[in-house]
This record gives C-alpha cells, sequence and structure tokens, in this order.
C-alpha cells in the first residue's frame, strides 16, 4: 500500500482482497474437478505448476517496483 495514492489506498486494497476471493473459489472448484477425475496428486501437482507459472511471471516486475521507490 506504500505505493499508493493513500486517498486510493483503501479503495484498491478492497478491489485486491475482492479478486483473491474470486481467485480462491476459481482454485476451489478446479481441485474438486481435478481430484474427482485424476486424485489428489495429480490435482495438487496441477494446480502448483500454476502458481509457479504465475510466480515466474512476478521476476519480471522487480526492476519495475525498484524505480518506483
Amino acid at each position: 500500500m506504500d505505493l499508493t495514492d493513500p486517498a486510493l489506498s483503501a479503495t484498491q486494497f478492497t478491489g485486491y482482497m475482492a479478486l483473491t476471493n474470486v481467485c480462491e473459489s476459481w482454485s476451489a472448484r478446479t481441485g474438486g474437478a481435478l481430484i474427482g477425475s485424476l486424485g489428489y496428486a495429480a490435482a495438487f501437482g496441477l494446480l502448483s505448476l500454476g502458481s509457479l507459472t504465475a510466480l515466474g511471471l512476478l521476476v519480471p516486475l522487480a526492476p519495475l517496483l525498484k524505480r518506483q521507490r
């Protein structure tokens, strides 16, 4: 929240948390479907692979955050 305008920070945080809830509902539904068809190990593996891929997309953003400080 240090990177945003203080007058907008609460609104932006609320939007961020709402999108977090959407992501959690999507992942619960997907996990349940994968567990039903592939089993627990494959479901956890596939969903973990998706998370690691998303984490890899954040690496190029690090220089942008350093410039803003």
